[in-house]
């Protein structure tokens, strides 16, 4: 795009931004708006994502990708806190169920003074009954391992005998349900704090870019949307593994 083609919609761009500061009536606002998404030497604006809010409805922006991908880029971001979901959803796969399965207990990480193991690496997981686990430790970490056990969220409890660990299965109660649920509730709490803290990494980065301030603005416009989005992800998958958990009370 040449200079003066760009002079043109940055000239128009500021028109629509002085429009909604001053309460401009709406149906006159999208007249004009539509009039310039229009207009051949403004359509880039239309094909960067930028929608502006309509009336009553916060951040309603299409964020398919930056306005100015040169200054930051949203892919990069997207897939970030896509990350931060997926995390989640194998937490709620693995981690919370009603039934504790015999692979449950293979990939609990044990933090040691070696590094760090599943618990399959360190000693033998072996089934006696259905409310009851034997895992015979051939390390020297058993506490380690059986503090893991106690803290990976399964709701077990466990009692050291010699190099053997003894892992008492929880029975399906109303209370065992209700333990998943706070358990499914403090995962989806902590992706939440990651989402927010990815979103706050971003905003300080795109600060530090060089870009006039209304491309600036709307960029941080376009992440708090993104990671608006990502805490609604969360909240659906909660709520559904919640239902999951209570139906059977």
């Amino acid at each position: 795009m040449d200079f003066c083609t760009r002079m043109i919609s940055a000239v128009f761009h500021q028109r629509l931004i002085q429009m909604r500061r001053i309460n401009v009536p709406i149906k006159l606002f999208q007249r004009y708006n539509n009039h310039i998404l229009q207009h051949s030497s403004l359509r880039f604006y239309k094909q960067s994502g930028i929608v502006f809010a309509k009336k009553g409805k916060k951040h309603q922006f299409e964020v398919s990708h930056s306005i100015e991908e040169n200054v930051l880029s949203l892919d990069g971001i997207n897939v970030s806190m896509q990350c931060c979901i997926d995390n989640l959803e194998k937490d709620l796969m693995e981690k919370i169920k009603i039934t504790t399965s015999k692979g449950a207990l293979d990939n609990i990480m044990v933090n040691t003074s070696d590094g760090k193991f599943p618990l399959n690496q360190l000693g033998c997981i072996s089934f006696r009954s259905a409310h009851l686990v034997d895992v015979i430790m051939h390390s020297k970490h058993v506490k380690e391992s059986a503090s893991a056990i106690q803290d990976s969220g399964l709701n077990l409890n466990t009692k050291i005998q010699g190099t053997t660990i003894h892992v008492t299965l929880p029975k399906i109660t109303k209370q065992h349900r209700e333990t998943l649920a706070k358990a499914a509730k403090e995962f989806c709490d902590k992706t939440k704090v990651d989402l927010r803290n990815k979103r706050s990494k971003y905003i300080m980065k795109l600060r530090k870019q060089t870009a006039s301030k209304d491309i600036l603005f709307q960029i941080e416009k376009q992440i708090s949307q993104i990671s608006e989005h990502f805490n609604k992800k969360a909240d659906v998958m909660l709520k559904e593994k919640t239902r999951e958990l209570i139906e059977g009370i």
